[in-house]
Parts: C-alpha cells; sequence; structure tokens
C-alpha cells in the first residue's frame, strides 16, 4: 500500500513512530506537511519528505500537494496533535487521527476512520474509536536490563509541573533511595532513562492516558499510575502496573501520596524482585499488544 502520512512535524514529534510501523509492515510511505522549527530539541531524522509551507487554518488542498508526490496514494492518513490541521479532497481511503480529538467535526463526513489517542472516554464510537498510544519497538530495544542491575529506583520524564515537583522534592529529601526527575526530556535520553530504572510514576487526572505510559512499560519499568478507566482498560493493577489512589495538588494535578510513594520506591530498591514481577508481566503485554506496529494494524484492518 501507498501511504500518505500528513501531519505538523517537529523534532519531538511522536507521528514518526507510525512512519516506522508501517515501513516495517512493508507499505510505502511519504511524509508531508508543515515543519514547526520552533521545536529546538528533541531528536534530528524527522523532518517531512515533502515540506509545507504553514497555511491558514492550517488548511491544505490535496490538489496542492499532488504534483509534488512519487504516486497516487491508497491512503491518506492525518495525524494531528490539536492544531486543527486539516487536508481537503483526498481522493482515496482517509484517517483523520487526532491527540484529544478537540477539532473533528469537520472530517465527520468525510471518513467513518476517525481516532483519538488521549483517553477511551467523551467519544461516541463508532463516530470517533480510541486509538491508545504505543511504543516504538526501535526505541525500546530487545534487551531488557534486570531490575537489580537498574541505576535509578525511580525516574520521571515530564514537564515539571508544581505537584510533580512537590513530589519529587519529598523524594530527593529520602537518602536511602536513587531517584532522577528530568523535567521534559525527549528523544534517545527519555528512553534511556526508562531503560535504566526499577519504577516511574504517572498521573492521569483527566483520564488522558500519555504515550509515556507505554514508554515505560514497554522498557520493563514498573509503572506506578493512578487508576482510571482507559488504563485499567488495557492493563490489571497488581499484575502489569501498581494502581494508587490520587490526591490533589495546588495545582489540581492527581499525585500519588508522596509518602506512599517514598514506601513504594524503597521497596523497589530493597526486593528488586518483586518490581521485577509486575514490571516484566507489563512488559510482555506491552510487546504482545501495545506497540505502534499493533495500532498501525488495527487502522488498516478497519480499513479492510
Amino acid at each position: 500500500m501507498k501511504v500518505l502520512v500528513f501531519s505538523t512535524w517537529h523534532r519531538k514529534t511522536l507521528n514518526i513512530y507510525y512512519v516506522r510501523a508501517l515501513k516495517r509492515l512493508g507499505h510505502e510511505v511519504v511524509t508531508a506537511g508543515p515543519w514547526d522549527n520552533e521545536q529546538r530539541f528533541g531528536t534530528y531524522g524527522r523532518e517531512p519528505d515533502i515540506r509545507l509551507p504553514a497555511g491558514p487554518g492550517p488548511y491544505y488542498d490535496y490538489k496542492s500537494i499532488a504534483p509534488r508526490l512519487p504516486w497516487t496514494p491508497d491512503l491518506v492518513w492525518l495525524l494531528e496533535g490539536g492544531e486543527d490541521l486539516r487536508i481537503y479532497g483526498v481522493p482515496c481511503d482517509f484517517v483523520h487521527q487526532s491527540v484529544e480529538g478537540s477539532h473533528m467535526g469537520w472530517s465527520e463526513g468525510i471518513t467513518p476512520h476517525r481516532y483519538v489517542n488521549f483517553t477511551c472516554n467523551g467519544f461516541a464510537p463508532p463516530a470517533v474509536k480510541w486509538l491508545p498510544y504505543g511504543f516504538d519497538e526501535e526505541e525500546a530495544g530487545a534487551v531488557n536490563v534486570p531490575m537489580a542491575l537498574r541505576e535509578y529506583d525511580c525516574a520521571q520524564v515530564g514537564s515539571a509541573r508544581e505537584s510533580r515537583v512537590a513530589v519529587w522534592d519529598h523524594l530527593r529529601r529520602a537518602t536511602d533511595v536513587n531517584c532522577w526527575f528530568s523535567g521534559d526530556l525527549w528523544g534517545p535520553a527519555h528512553f534511556a532513562l526508562y531503560r535504566n530504572a526499577r519504577s516511574t510514576f504517572c498521573n492521569q487526572t483527566l483520564d488522558f492516558m500519555c504515550p509515556r505510559v507505554f514508554d515505560a512499560i514497554g522498557m520493563g519499568c514498573l509503572l506506578i499510575s493512578d487508576r482510571t478507566p482507559s488504563i485499567l482498560s488495557l492493563f490489571n493493577d497488581g499484575e502489569h502496573f501498581l494502581g494508587y489512589d490520587r490526591i490533589f495538588g495546588r495545582d489540581g494535578e492527581g499525585i500519588p501520596h508522596p509518602d506512599w510513594l517514598l514506601d513504594v520506591v524503597r521497596r523497589c530498591r530493597r526486593e528488586p524482585q518483586w518490581a521485577a514481577k509486575i514490571a516484566d508481566a507489563g512488559r510482555r503485554l506491552a510487546w504482545e499488544q501495545h506497540t505502534y506496529t499493533h495500532r498501525v494494524r488495527e487502522v488498516l484492518d478497519d480499513l479492510r
């Protein structure tokens, strides 16, 4: 199949993982769309094959792109991150995929193949289908570092919001555990941190299931997460991840109780075999069901 992947591209974009998955499955892929140069850190090699100027809206017409394509596509796959990116006049199968689904009304009468990444709630299937994030096999790597050999007892990758920083300040004051808070980190360092951490915690207050869930589990890191409908529909609490009852910080974000989290991190250090039992079960399930290759297969199966 010949696939045009249309998106806003930048050095932190996750959309490259869908491109890799399509190519792994034997499809020809061309990428097109505007390039966001404001993202000045991340990973090289994510520039589109066909770079388009930023348009008003930003809306694009397929006819204006077609002369630059090496062939007529069998599928146009639009991946938009909430910026209301649109492409009109598609002459073939069309997939509209959105991170959080806030700008999807325009495609309702154009294609039945519409997906949202973040949450299983708030959308009426089959009008919009939940397509969770996944993890990239190339980034995760096939080697699973043994739990006892991992450098950090707990690590987190994420923006430095007030509630998260408060939790990390609490962990930092403990001298008997080794923890690392990277803040907003992308690329190989992002994955290396999870690969070398015994545990990490995520908070999904609005039931927004972020890609870090799959990255961590896919690399054998014990995921500590609040119990939300989305994660509980994919993983079992106590078997594939460790769930917590969230409390709310001053900024309104749900977080684990800092004392409880510290006790869990200490146990990960004291009993790496306990952490490994849950983390390894989560990793096996993730590799069996939750890679980006699985997500791409699901969409292509829907097209048949």
